[in-house]
């Protein structure tokens, strides 16, 4: 949802997002030399690694190195206004920018079921949640290792809750795996 519009997610030029004006979404193209926009930016090589690299984008997100990350203290990999980009969408109350972040991600789902119709086929959505989402331990070591983060009560469900919401009202088929995966979480399944 936060990687639909400019601003909010890890945002990459090289990936496309989207606008609303006058109801309508507005794309804005990709910029094919990929570099990372509006990023918090460590000085030298490590500067030139994180803007040009994708495969430290896809690690950097990633839970495992993000634990790591914050139980060895690297700032300057995980800095603070990346975890609150990363847990934007889990707070109880969204800033206008989340909002329309949820707006964008509610037309591009519009556009696809029709897209689907038109061929035949229903649209069928599947929610795939954060680890953070699914053990509520985690989550909260991982806010109080941000103490900026604890300023902000968070509703962990409530990017599921919209989405399965926003279907339902629009006869979209969609399946959140929350449920049995928090189950697995619980058993102790890895």
């Amino acid at each position: 949802i936060v990687d639909t519009v400019p601003g909010l997610g890890f945002e990459r030029s090289d990936k496309p997002t989207y606008t609303i004006n006058n109801g309508k979404l507005v794309l804005r193209p990709p910029d094919p030399k990929g570099t990372c926009v509006g990023c918090q930016k460590p000085s030298g090589t490590l500067q030139w690694v994180r803007e040009h690299s994708a495969l430290f984008q896809l690690t950097k997100q990633s839970i495992i190195v993000r634990r790591a990350l914050v139980a060895l203290g690297q700032g300057e990999l995980l800095h603070v206004s990346d975890a609150l980009k990363q847990t934007a969408q889990l707070r109880a109350d969204y800033t206008p920018a989340m909002e329309e972040a949820f707006a964008v991600s509610e037309l591009l789902l519009k556009q696809s079921d029709t897209l689907t119709k038109s061929w035949g086929i229903p649209l069928l959505v599947v929610l795939a949640p954060d680890r953070d989402q699914l053990n509520e331990a985690s989550f909260n070591r991982y806010l109080a290792a941000y103490p900026p983060l604890q300023a902000y009560r968070f509703e962990v469900d409530k990017p599921q809750r919209l989405l399965l919401g926003y279907c339902k009202e629009n006869g979209i088929w969609c399946f959140d795996l929350s449920p049995a995966l928090r189950e697995a979480v619980v058993k102790g399944v890895k």
